[in-house]
């Protein structure tokens, strides 16, 4: 079982993604039980011309992020989505529950690189849609790119993307910057992420080095419950 083709966009609004990047049903898991920990992983995956260095590594590094998810270290419930872009945004895995996520299959790198944009309206959608929740729901994200941007609006980005970047940290997301043979912490002064050691991640051009920035994810966003007692002693009515 594979999932089918979903939207693609170069920026020019919300309703791109929306229809299916956001299953109601899986929202809804997202948002009822507030007593049940959730974490939420979101990759954005650069898919641009100079990433088919790397062949078919990225899919295989997403596909080894699912099976960790299924099985967490900290137990947190978990759910995820993968983004990819190129001279376009597309979905290639909508919002899923971790248990119901199957293969990613078709990464095939190609293109330009609209970064900021993708960005962008990818943080802009799951505030909307996260902002006034009550649950207790971790987010993360993640943005693995080996390029700088050429492709986005000059006139609106970076500054869009800083704006929005900004709202999803004073929410309490992580947002992580992976730089694949480029500096990962201008990338992230781009984007307007954090430019701390714990959240600016440098890497050499290998496909070696495409694995490790997965893991790397993969290990922060699995564990976050190890800092959380009332997880392992959760109160019994």
């Amino acid at each position: 079982m594979t999932h089918k083709a979903l939207p693609t966009g170069t920026g020019n609004g919300l309703q791109e993604m929306n229809n299916n990047h956001l299953p109601l049903k899986v929202v809804q898991q997202m948002l009822e039980n507030e007593n049940i920990p959730k974490t939420l992983s979101i990759l954005i995956v650069d898919e641009s011309g100079s990433m088919a260095n790397y062949g078919q590594t990225p899919q295989k590094c997403v596909n080894d992020h699912f099976r960790s998810l299924k099985n967490p270290p900290d137990g947190r419930q978990q759910f995820c989505t993968v983004i990819l872009f190129n001279d376009k945004y597309r979905v290639a895995i909508p919002l899923t529950k971790a248990s119901e996520l199957v293969p990613m299959t078709g990464y095939n790198a190609d293109g330009n690189t609209l970064l900021y944009e993708t960005v962008h309206q990818v943080l802009k959608l799951f505030i909307s849609c996260f902002k006034q929740s009550s649950a207790d729901l971790k987010v993360f994200v993640g943005v693995f790119s080996d390029g700088a941007d050429n492709k986005s609006d000059p006139d609106r980005q970076p500054k869009k993307v800083q704006v929005t970047a900004h709202k999803a940290r004073m929410l309490g997301w992580e947002l992580f910057s992976y730089g694949i043979g480029i500096d990962a912490k201008e990338l992230a002064r781009l984007l307007g992420f954090p430019t701390d050691k714990d959240h600016v991640h440098n890497f050499t051009t290998s496909a070696r080095s495409v694995g490790e920035a997965t893991r790397h994810f993969t290990d922060r966003s699995t564990t976050v419950g190890f800092d959380d007692p009332k997880h392992f002693n959760p109160k019994t009515k």
